[in-house]
């Protein structure tokens, strides 16, 4: 079989398996009934709102449902969700707020209205493992802060022995986290803690061939959560975007909104294009723009390309910083942040990232490093 018709039918088998797993989505779930009941003292004639995603809505839109608390303090809020996940109770105008998680299991609060975020959450598993892991994480974290806090110190003080010493235990310390985070999945395979560890670890503790064992099984019951959506976006990523794999053709705006820039136009006319993820806000990304200019004035008439591609959110933002650092090779972005369509069809959790892909799209390097960039151009064009 052509060499070709590999790569389309590995483009096929990811795209179809995310498919599957977004159709059991919509066969399997639907909208889910949930129940929150519970006594908030001093909440009495107040309104207490929910909204999804574990975040305080800012509109009435993003408000899933609401109740007024009786004059015994108690209240009783039942309804339906798209999804099982993190979920905000709160009250307008002020600034403590509980997040917790829920699904179809009856949860049961029990606190005070002032301090809504101490409150007590009852009556479901997953919000009772994901306060466990979140304890026993917390204390290696703050290990871990301590340690790298006296290393920088140390660094400062120009102390190299004090310094390897306190870099050693910190890379101890995520060695252990890394074991006590890829138990956890195992332990608890189905459960929206290792869900969430998957969406923050993958990669650096959680490898990708790991977290792909867990799509399936975790597709039973969180199929419709937009974090399973992503992680699963992101593993197919990875496959589509590894050194030797060709990657589709990318299409955004450029700065001006109204015009697009293609990937597949820029291959078309040069050896080689370097595709730059980066942002306005990335100091790294920023501080490595000389080299990019350097190597762009020597090697552009060579026919070598390279593509901006911003994951700002703020159009004034990105043109600023272009303006700044006066970088003269295309421009794109879809001004969506890191949810940029293509961050997230190519993997792309931590910026800067380079990808150099040659003529016919096919990745030869994959790399956060600008001296890695540098070292594959010199080869390149000897």
């Amino acid at each position: 079989m052509a060499a070709s018709h590999l790569q389309l039918n590995r483009y096929l088998i990811s795209g179809l398996f995310i498919f599957s797993l977004q159709l059991i989505a919509v066969c399997t779930f639907g909208q889910q009934k949930f129940t929150i009941s519970g006594k908030l003292t001093g909440g009495a004639g107040k309104t207490l709102y929910l909204s999804a995603d574990g975040y305080i809505a800012n509109t009435d839109k993003q408000k899933s449902d609401s109740v007024v608390i009786g004059k015994d303090d108690s209240f009783q809020l039942s309804g339906k969700i798209k999804y099982p996940g993190l979920y905000t109770l709160f009250f307008n105008g002020q600034k403590s707020f509980l997040i917790f998680y829920l699904d179809q299991t009856p949860v049961t609060i029990a606190g005070n209205a002032d301090v809504i975020y101490r409150s007590n959450v009852s009556g479901s598993e997953d919000e009772k493992l994901k306060n466990e892991f979140f304890e026993k994480d917390g204390v290696i974290q703050r290990q871990m802060e301590a340690n790298l806090s006296a290393a920088q110190q140390a660094k400062k003080a120009l102390d190299t022995i004090t310094t390897l010493r306190y870099s050693k235990k910190v890379d101890s310390l995520n060695q252990i986290r890394k074991a006590d985070v890829n138990d956890f999945m195992a332990s608890h395979p189905v459960t929206y803690q290792t869900l969430q560890n998957m969406e923050a670890f993958l990669g650096s503790l959680i490898p990708y061939d790991t977290a792909e064992k867990y799509l399936v099984p975790l597709s039973k019951k969180f199929a419709a959560n937009p974090i399973f959506i992503k992680v699963s976006q992101l593993i197919a990523g990875n496959k589509r975007s590894a050194v030797g794999q060709t990657i589709p053709d990318i299409v955004l705006p450029d700065t001006t909104t109204k015009n697009t820039i293609s990937l597949k136009d820029l291959r078309a006319v040069n050896h080689y294009v370097l595709i730059d993820f980066w942002a306005s806000w990335c100091a790294p990304c920023r501080v490595n723009t000389p080299a990019l200019q350097k190597m762009y004035s020597k090697y552009k008439p060579q026919k070598f390309e390279i593509l901006g591609i911003s994951l700002d959110a703020s159009l004034a933002s990105w043109k600023k910083a272009i303006r700044e650092d006066q970088t003269n090779w295309p421009q794109a972005s879809d001004l969506k942040g890191m949810d940029n369509k293509f961050a997230l069809m190519l993997d792309v959790q931590t910026i800067p990232l380079y990808m150099l892909v040659d003529k016919t799209g096919k990745v030869i390097l994959r790399t956060h490093k600008i001296q890695e960039v540098e070292e594959k151009m010199e080869q390149l064009f000897k």
